[in-house]
């Protein structure tokens, strides 16, 4: 699990069509982090079977987290690949604002990030 953590995390910074700067490879990376805590995160949700995500499910009986965030940490890069660098910018900040608010409300409720 560790070693596909740290492929996809590795794919996701280096993914691109253009030429990307320090900036957009940090935006990116730091997209895939806050993913993956919140992936660290649900996994112990569903188990509790209160998890929030319609896709999933509230035990993650409709998609494993495991599948899911896989999909949208990959997903997510191939999308940057296609935008002009300043909509990419918006779009990562964007997850990473989304993202690190259910990781801090998710750790307000107890989950911490564990794998």
């Amino acid at each position: 699990m560790k070693t596909t953590l740290a492929a996809l995390l590795l794919l996701t910074g280096t993914a691109h069509a253009e030429p990307w700067t320090a900036l957009d490879v940090t935006l990116q990376l730091t997209t895939s982090a806050v993913l993956v805590a919140d992936w660290a995160q649900t996994r112990a949700i569903t188990g509790d079977c209160s998890e929030a995500n319609p896709i999933m499910g509230l035990c993650g009986e409709k998609l494993s987290p495991d599948i899911y965030f896989p999909v949208v940490i990959v997903g997510h890069a191939l999308l940057m690949h296609a935008l002009p660098r300043s909509w990419r910018r918006v779009a990562q900040g964007i997850t990473i604002g989304v993202q690190a608010h259910t990781v801090h409300s998710n750790y307000q409720a107890g989950y911490s990030v564990k794998f």
